[in-house]
């Protein structure tokens, strides 16, 4: 009887034993050669896993080691790549040994690509770790920068240690030590050499010819150089000793004047300007108590005016305008050239900025109380947080801690740059530091208040979490939920994902290329119906009715002529499910934009003419009533039922099994006539609410339309049904709505105690975004548009019950300060290494380009004419695979070479998407109709009928 083989389990099998193999190390073993592999990954052990263990950072740690590597060759004269990049490499060592020890020995794991990398270590841990410097230019310049040259027995040494490893070298001195000494000796030595060519380039000449000579070469600036500039700030003048009379005995010393001279000082009088009756009390009467103190009240009004969007200088004068006109006060702010200021006149809005930092880091020690308070009672606390980008101040993260399901408690606003797994928990940790900073307690003891974090679902903010307790050492770490209005974005991606197969099987780019203006479907899951709904609203759309391309006013004026509701809306205002919301809008307005566009020919601009295009389109007006549907059905009760007030994970993870059930079956005959609810999850009540917020004039547009093609729209939307029933299954996995396909990643019911009294979505954090991008125009500063944001949200605080004064916190606001410039220089440090690893992966793309280049001109290329093209086509010297194959090498050297189009753009694409959604690369043929469309040969005009977007249906439908 035969017996079959099994595999071996892990206890049978060979077994990799790290600790044996990659021991923890202090130093470079042996110390005398270059490192290799396994002491590289040992120090790295050594400085996570015992020395550093809960203090060092995985940054710290991998920047620690690439500095031992760069020392080292240093130390043994051997020429090797930047720093930086020797950090780039050990972190993607160490991120292949970890991730390989991690899935070494789980199940399933055996042959993945980390397990096969983490083994293939243990083969080559005695090869030497390989930074040497390949670039014969980049190696001049660096003897040049390092004062020495390699001689031949060093490179000699260098092959050395790349195969048998028996030479070494030994100065008898720490390797960094020695980097640091030497490289300040050669500074030394050529600074002698500098001022021996000085002395010989200045002797026998007058002082004016050597001061002409400086000058010239911009060492030095002649005294008129600056008077056309700004002056340069003057130190505060020592103050002198005056006589003074009788008269001036009664006057103080005043603030400081504005005046960038800073030689004149303001006097102060204590006499104001007021009636002898004046009707209101004392305490109410002037801005100021005496000379330097300013009354509490007036910074407090400032701040919660600052709170409401105001500049500094704008609530000051409000504070001012109200005083003067409603209770007759004559308060005044000081002019700069005023030497006189008295009990009425505000500070400066340098003394106003202060104590607005003051009051900032009162509201923020407030929260942390307020937070401690809450979490004895049992409160669930939740950190909140989202990150976006706005032109003039870049990258930037805003955070929130919410109790309960209550707004959140803004954090400072942080700048930032990467959003990396690890980024993210740095950045959070800093939030946690500065709320640390103020109240005068460590980070570890705050973030022990929180439960769970809510972000939204990108693949970077999973994880984190872990981190965060590893660095602060706590036993389990923080639940991770993930906001569920962001669904509504992936229902919208499906949709638009079905629609570009339908049009690739209809050769929509063959219409596209006889559009008399040229148009590109550019966006990965954007197609073609997708983009001209958002062209033909965005040339009659409110929020564009600035640009000189948009026809907004005109069009709302040609639609009072005619009668018709106004229904437009601004995208900026409906960003979750404003794809079909746009449709529903378009359909009701389509035959008037037409008509629009007919009586004003004139309107000639390139947008106008693109839809004038797509308006013609005859499949459109079918997937906008799919659209529309799908909107009013799924998309709208979704995200209604997602942000209701009260709603809870548990009532949630209900209404998405139930939306997904009826995803599975095709839609009903009443679909399109709105008469009640497509799914049984979705209540009367609410299908109600987003009919009205629809309207119902629209709406009956919408059903109208569908009546002329219920056949096209059943068949579509039952197309797209199981593309949204898997967004829905993935993103809101892990409420376990379909464990067999999708298992939950952060099972819901794990993530806190009570997980009902946590959010259930991050639109307070969506808000806050919104808010600071508006604020912006304004107060232009991050760090102005945070403070005001923070003020607003304090005023919950300070209003109930007694506070100390903001006066007390001029430390904390101190500290607060020091926390976010280390900050701004750690983001500012990694700005520049982005910006050095992009100059040299413009380097490679040069590099790849020439390889390019050189292959085309062996071939008697590269193509410049398209009747090269079609010469190269037509011949029969080489067969289908050889000319494909060069083909292909032309448009990827079309794409690396070209200045005109992005990269992206669809004509240089190497492959094509087939009926089944598959994907094959272009033959010859498809290659050099591509090339020979951007060499500037154009198609004859193509138009397209129903009836093949009806084919195109069916077939795909059938599949």
């Amino acid at each position: 009887m035969a017996t079959c083989s099994r595999p071996k389990t892990r206890s049978e099998a060979k077994e990799l034993d790290a600790d044996k193999a990659f021991p923890p190390s202090k130093h470079f073993n042996p110390p005398t050669k270059l490192p290799t592999l396994q002491s590289v990954i040992s120090m790295l052990r050594y400085h996570l896993e015992v020395e550093g263990i809960g203090k060092v950072t995985t940054d710290m740690a991998v920047s620690e080691v690439a500095k031992q590597v760069y020392a080292k060759y240093y130390h043994d004269t051997v020429y090797c790549v930047s720093l930086s990049t020797i950090k780039r490499r050990v972190e993607a060592l160490r991120k292949q040994f970890t991730e390989g020890r991690k899935r070494y020995g789980q199940k399933g794991k055996e042959n993945s690509k980390a397990v096969n990398d983490y083994k293939e270590l243990f083969e080559r841990k005695g090869q030497l770790f390989d930074v040497y410097l390949e670039d014969p230019v980049r190696r001049q310049a660096l003897q040049e920068e390092w004062g020495v040259s390699m001689s031949d027995m060093e490179h000699k040494y260098y092959e050395d240690q790349k195969t048998e490893r028996k030479m070494y070298c030994h100065k008898g001195v720490d390797p960094v030590w020695y980097q640091s000494t030497m490289r300040a000796q050669r500074v030394r030595e050529r600074q002698e050499e500098y001022r021996k060519e000085r002395d010989q380039q200045f002797q026998y000449r007058t002082l004016d010819e050597i001061t002409a000579n400086l000058i010239e070469a911009g060492e030095i600036f002649s005294s008129t150089a600056s008077s056309g500039g700004e002056e340069p700030e003057e130190s505060e003048p020592k103050q002198k000793r005056q006589k003074t009379s009788e008269t001036d005995k009664h006057h103080k010393e005043g603030e400081l004047s504005d005046n960038p001279k800073g030689k004149k000082r303001k006097i102060f009088t204590a006499v104001a300007e007021m009636e002898v009756d004046d009707p209101l009390p004392p305490a109410f009467q002037h801005i100021r108590e005496s000379e330097r103190k300013i009354r509490e009240d007036f910074y407090k009004t400032v701040a919660n005016l600052s709170g409401k969007g105001l500049s500094i200088s704008e609530a000051s004068s409000a504070v001012i305008e109200v005083g003067n006109t409603m209770f007759g006060r004559r308060w005044k702010s000081l002019g700069e050239y005023d030497e006189i200021f008295d009990v009425d006149t505000v500070p400066t809005n340098k003394n106003i900025r202060e104590a607005l930092q003051q009051i900032e880091a009162q509201s923020l020690s407030l929260v942390v109380d307020k937070l401690d308070e809450e979490k004895q009672k049992g409160r669930m606390i939740t950190h909140a947080s989202d990150s976006t980008t706005k032109k003039g101040v870049g990258q930037f993260k805003g955070e929130g801690l919410h109790v309960g399901q209550e707004t959140p408690f803004p954090l400072p606003i942080l700048p930032i740059h990467g959003e990396t797994t690890e980024d993210i928990a740095m950045q959070v940790d800093m939030g946690f530091e500065i709320l640390a900073s103020v109240r005068g307690v460590s980070a570890e003891d705050v973030y022990k208040l929180v439960d769970t974090h809510m972000t939204d679902s990108t693949e970077h903010n999973k994880g984190f979490a872990n981190l965060l307790a590893e660095m602060y050492d706590i036993e389990k770490p923080a639940g991770q939920l993930f906001c569920g209005t962001h669904t509504t974005l992936g229902f919208s991606s499906a949709m638009n994902k079905v629609m570009k197969i339908v049009e690739a099987d209809m050769k929509m780019e063959q219409v596209l290329k006889g559009f008399m203006v040229d148009m590109e479907v550019g966006s990965k899951n954007t197609s073609l119906a997708g983009q001209s709904l958002d062209m033909c609203l965005k040339l009659v759309a409110p929020e564009y009715s600035h640009k000189p391309w948009n026809r907004y006013k005109p069009f709302l004026l040609f639609l009072e002529q005619r009668n018709v509701s106004n229904v437009l809306f601004a995208y900026k205002d409906n960003r979750f499910g404003c794809l079909s919301r746009a449709a529903a809008v378009l359909i009701h307005i389509y035959d008037h934009l037409v008509e629009f566009l007919r009586q004003n020919p004139h309107i000639n601009n390139r947008l106008a003419c693109l839809v004038r295009e797509v308006l013609e389109l005859p499949y459109l007006k079918v997937v906008l009533v799919v659209f529309a549907c799908l909107g009013v059905h799924l998309v709208e009760p979704f995200y209604a039922r997602t942000i209701e007030k009260g709603a809870t994970h548990t009532q949630l993870s209900e209404f998405y099994k139930g939306l997904h059930t009826g995803l599975g079956k095709p839609i009903s005959d009443d679909f399109t006539r709105f008469i009640k609810p497509e799914y049984t999850a979705v209540s009367d009540d609410l299908f109600a609410g987003v009919k009205k917020s629809y309207t119902e004039e629209v709406l009956s547009s919408v059903s109208d339309v569908a009546e002329e093609h219920m056949e096209e729209v059943k068949k579509l939307t039952n197309l797209m049904l199981p593309h949204m029933q898997t967004v829905l299954a993935r993103q809101r996995r892990d409420y376990g709505i379909d464990e067999e396909s999708f298992p939950m990643d952060y099972p819901v019911s794990d993530q806190a105690s009570n997980i009902d009294e946590t959010p259930v979505h991050n639109i307070g954090m969506e808000r806050q975004c919104g808010k600071v991008d508006h604020r912006l125009k304004k107060l232009g500063t991050l760090n102005a548009v945070s403070r005001s944001i923070i003020l607003q949200k304090s005023q919950e605080l300070i209003r109930h019950g007694q506070v100390p004064s903001f006066r007390g916190f001029k430390a904390a606001a101190q500290a607060k300060r020091e926390v976010e410039l280390n900050w701004s220089r750690h983001t500012q440090e990694k700005f520049e290494m982005g910006a050095a690893q992009k100059q040299e992966m413009a380097q490679r793309n040069e590099r790849k380009r020439l390889d390019m280049l050189d292959k085309l001109k062996a071939s008697g290329g590269p193509f410049t004419d398209s009747s090269e093209v079609e010469q190269f086509i037509a011949s029969e010297k080489l067969n289908d695979k050889e000319k494909q194959q060069r083909m292909k090498l032309e448009i990827q050297f079309a794409r690396e070479s070209t200045t005109l189009l992005p990269k992206v753009d669809p004509i240089f694409r190497i492959q094509v998407t087939l009926p089944s959604g598959k994907r094959r690369t272009k033959t010859a043929q498809e290659f050099g109709e591509a090339l020979m469309s951007f060499l500037g040969k154009k198609s004859d005009r193509t138009t397209l009928d129903y009836d093949k977007f009806k084919e195109s249906l069916n077939k795909i439908a059938s599949l």
